[in-house]
């Protein structure tokens, strides 16, 4: 008589197949896992490729998704009992009266200052011309704001020149 042996069937590895759609991130964002496909391999040999959805959220456990810091460097991705670390990029973001390196190195186009309740990006630095885009707002539960007419960092005096085109994406009316 031939007898059967049954496994029981075991999550072993999980692989991430594509990254989420946004890896950089600046200080005090949060992290969106929207875009990220993973690959579950079982103990039998068999592979199932899963797609981060809303709906699946609860399936999934993420080692950091509030308020990242600039020494985030990695999210620890669990689904079935298994991880897989994803790299991740977190900007330092400039606050008026907190400069980077002590207000001792001037603003680079790209840099973002915090100013108020929004986040603004450096587009020109130069003697004569320092202008800035309302790039996002810190919280999406704004429900009015003023946009100034120049925001301050590292004691020098920006320019807000326009609006980004997600700016207010999410934000309550």
């Amino acid at each position: 008589m031939q007898s059967i042996v049954v496994k029981k069937l075991e999550a072993v590895s999980l692989q991430i197949v594509k990254s989420p759609v946004k890896v950089t991130y600046y200080e005090g964002e949060s992290f969106q896992p929207e875009g990220l496909v993973v690959m579950l391999s079982y103990n039998n040999g068999s592979q199932k490729q899963i797609v981060y959805t809303k709906e699946r959220d609860s399936e999934f456990t993420f080692s950091k998704v509030a308020k990242l810091v600039s020494s985030d460097n990695s999210i620890r991705i669990t689904y079935a009992d298994v991880t897989a670390m994803l790299a991740i990029t977190v900007r330092k973001v400039v606050a008026p009266n907190n400069p980077v390196d002590n207000g001792k190195k001037p603003l680079r186009v790209g840099s973002v200052i915090k100013f108020k309740q929004a986040f603004y990006k450096v587009t020109k630095r130069s003697k004569s011309r320092k202008e800035v885009v309302l790039y996002k707002m810190e919280s999406k539960n704004i429900k009015t704001f003023t946009i100034p007419k120049s925001v301050k960092a590292n004691g020098e005096t920006y320019k807000v020149t326009s609006i980004g085109s997600k700016a207010f994406i999410g934000c309550k009316k």
